[in-house]
């Protein structure tokens, strides 16, 4: 992460963040960019706040990225060598650990969402507010979160 020098899309996030009001990025840009505005609420604060581009935008998703992995490694029941190779994989130590999108957060809403599946009749909300918040980190996360619902729907209807 230190090494890595932020793409458009990383800096288009920040500006965003930075220059949007509160209204605009949550009423108003998401029509435009076709995702949630949660990743740039979460940018907002460092970025309103003058914080320097890179280290904001990489604190940021660093923090995502060590939930997604503390996840990963003490919440679920993977097996051991899973948890051990899982972290050093392109896609969670690079793609979603290093390049600074929602993706992390997205991994870790999907974590929470399987953490909660098996009590999710016993403790609904648990699972509802895991889906809301893979809800709100991109437009995959809708749609992976509404095959869950359904998913639950299906079964309890059944």
């Amino acid at each position: 992460m230190c090494f890595h020098e932020p793409w458009f899309d990383e800096a288009q996030a920040w500006l965003i963040a930075r220059d949007c009001s509160w209204r605009e990025m949550i009423l108003e840009r998401p029509h435009y960019e076709g995702h949630p505005p949660l990743w740039w609420m979460m940018l907002a604060a460092p970025a309103k706040l003058g914080v320097p581009y890179e280290i904001g935008l990489k604190s940021i998703n660093l923090a995502c990225a060590t939930l997604m992995i503390w996840l990963l490694e003490f919440k679920t029941k993977l097996p051991e060598p899973f948890k051990v190779i899982l972290p050093f994989s392109y896609f969670l130590c690079y793609q979603y650990g290093v390049t600074s999108r929602p993706y992390a957060l997205m991994v870790a809403a999907m974590l929470l969402v399987a953490i909660n599946w098996k009590t999710r009749d016993e403790k609904p909300w648990r699972e509802a507010l895991s889906m809301m918040l893979l809800c709100l980190t991109s437009s995959y996360g809708l749609v992976i979160a509404g095959m869950f619902a359904a998913n639950w729907v299906v079964r309890f209807v059944w």
